[in-house]
This record gives C-alpha cells, sequence and structure tokens, in this order.
C-alpha cells in the first residue's frame, strides 16, 4: 500500500535532486504542494518532476527568488560563454607542432575554408582555434569564407544569364572569375551550353 511518506520521499528527492528548482520556487507550503500533486499517479522522481512543471505552468508555483525567466536566460548565457571560453583556451593552450604548421601550409583556400568555417559556418571548431594560433604566431592568414557553389545558385544569390555574361567588359569577367561563386554560375552556364 502506498502512503503519503513515500510521496512526499520521492518530491523531497526530486527537490534535492534539482536545486535551482528548489530555490527559485521555495515557501513553507512547497512540499505539501508538490505532494498533494503527486497524489494521482506513483511515487517517484519523475512523477515529482512532471507535478512539479504542471504546478509552474498553471501558475500554482509562484518564483520566490525575486527572479525572472530573463534572468534565467542571461544565466544560462553567461554560463555557456563561460564554458565556451574555457574549451577555447584548453585547445589553444598546446603549442603548436610542426606537423600541424605543415598540414596548414598544405591546404587548399577551398580546404582551409571549409575546416575553418566548419559546417555550420561560425568557425568555432577545433581546426579553427588552432589555425588562429598559426595566424598570431606564424602569419598564417585567416581564409575568407567559400561557399560552395551549389549552395550559392541555390539559394539564388548569384544569377547571371547569357546575356549579362556577354555585356560584361573583360577586364571586369577577368576580375569577377576570381570569386569562386561567379566562376561556379559561368560553369554552369558554359556546362548548358548557353555560351
Amino acid at each position: 500500500m502506498i502512503n503519503r511518506s513515500q510521496y512526499e520521499n520521492a518530491a523531497q528527492l526530486y527537490l534535492r535532486q534539482n536545486p535551482k528548482s528548489f530555490e527559485r520556487y521555495y515557501s513553507p507550503s512547497l512540499l505539501k504542494t508538490l505532494v498533494d500533486a503527486m497524489l494521482s499517479s506513483l511515487p517517484t522522481t519523475v512523477a515529482a518532476g512532471i507535478a512539479f512543471n504542471r504546478l509552474v505552468a498553471n501558475g500554482q508555483l509562484v518564483r520566490t527568488d525575486g527572479k525572472s525567466e530573463a534572468d534565467d536566460r542571461l544565466e544560462a548565457v553567461t554560463a555557456a560563454r563561460a564554458n565556451l571560453d574555457q574549451v577555447v583556451a584548453e585547445v589553444d593552450a598546446a603549442p603548436l607542432s610542426a606537423a600541424e604548421l605543415a598540414y596548414f601550409g598544405s591546404l587548399s583556400q577551398r580546404e582551409l575554408s571549409q575546416l575553418y568555417f566548419g559546417e555550420d559556418g561560425t568557425a568555432i571548431n577545433e581546426f579553427a582555434i588552432r589555425y588562429r594560433r598559426a595566424a598570431r604566431e606564424h602569419m598564417f592568414r585567416i581564409p575568407e569564407r567559400i561557399r560552395s557553389a551549389e549552395a550559392s545558385t541555390a539559394e539564388g544569390d548569384l544569377s547571371l544569364s547569357a546575356r549579362e555574361y556577354h555585356a560584361l567588359p573583360a577586364a571586369e569577367l577577368k576580375r569577377r572569375l576570381r570569386d569562386p561563386q561567379f566562376a561556379a554560375v559561368v560553369s554552369k552556364l558554359i556546362q548548358r551550353g548557353e555560351i
């Protein structure tokens, strides 16, 4: 037979495992309110968590710490930034090896850009951190962002018709062909036999 003390134990265990929730919503009646909400379920910490979240969502538990969700978000962002800064510092700490420098020097601009900016385009990855150190200490140059031609044309960033191509002065055409995106669009025109 399940009794109230089992619900109280489960609720207390939940609150100990989630001290921030306990601190945010502490009141002398918090445990009683939580246990009352759990009585229609099993006396487990999972049931306590569900009941707690439901009480908060329904406004039956009011914050008593004087803070808001905006404060919580700011705390989370600050903690995430501190964590990121710590990881970056750890990755950056080791001296560059001769093998790393040789590897950096062997990459084409496209490969360098892809590795440096990564799949998400943020340049927050181990390669970028190490490469920035090489740039600081050994005068390596931070790469420009080179996007794939497929992505550029799929997003409509750059369009060119055969008429527009032929209207370009030779000097302008020569200059613009250095841009990989423009060169890829011209290549597509050539493949389609339009120019």
